[in-house]
């Protein structure tokens, strides 16, 4: 009898998406991460793929250091930052915060800007798309019940990297059409200033 409770205490997929709160913060989530997808595909397409720039291996190294550093430096401290502030206002800054440089990042691109510039403003641009996604799986334990967290939090990180890897998807079809030069580049990158607008 006691080996059946786990099972009756899930709510399911369909269970937690019937909550209303549940299903704005995964769509806010997919929006941002779509977003994430869109920027990283677009940037490791501009830094090693592109006729107009020549990739070495510390090109290489730069552009996954830019992608992983945050996950290091930023991750363990946001949640602690988040809970002393404000956590919606932080987040609508966070978002209108990463359109900007999401947009700055692509002007650099546009403009044929590589080397330290272009790394520390992409580094800044995954920064706060890290801290975005803290403050996001912050806010489940206010809308999900604690029997039911860890559930929901799995859903809502699968929902999250499978809607990441749609966005890098989209980034590449678009760089397909649009150029692999530094103009298409400039512009499939752009674009993922459409998860910030919707995420805010």
């Amino acid at each position: 009898m006691d080996s059946l409770a786990p099972a009756q205490e899930r709510l399911g997929w369909r269970g937690l998406f019937s909550g209303r709160p549940f299903r704005r913060l995964v769509l806010l989530r997919m929006s941002a991460q779509w977003g994430d997808g869109m920027f990283q595909a677009a940037l490791g397409g501009a830094v090693l793929f592109n006729p107009e720039r020549e990739a070495d291996p510390i090109a290489v190294a730069a552009g996954l250091s830019v992608l992983l550093l945050p996950y290091s430096v930023i991750g363990p401290f946001a949640g602690a930052l988040l809970d002393r502030w404000d956590r919606r206002r932080v987040l609508v800054a966070a978002n209108v915060l990463r359109g900007v440089l999401v947009l700055g990042v692509a002007a650099m691109l546009a403009t044929g800007v590589t080397g330290l510039g272009l790394y520390l403003g992409a580094l800044s641009v995954a920064g706060v798309s890290r801290f975005v996604l803290a403050g996001l799986s912050a806010g489940l334990p206010d809308i999900v019940e604690p029997r039911h967290l860890v559930e929901a939090n799995v859903v809502a990180a699968t929902v999250g990297s499978a809607t990441t890897a749609i966005g890098a998807a989209c980034a590449i079809g678009l760089r397909g059409w649009l150029g692999a030069g530094d103009g298409g580049s400039s512009l499939v990158t752009a674009f993922a200033v459409v998860g910030s607008i919707g995420a805010a």
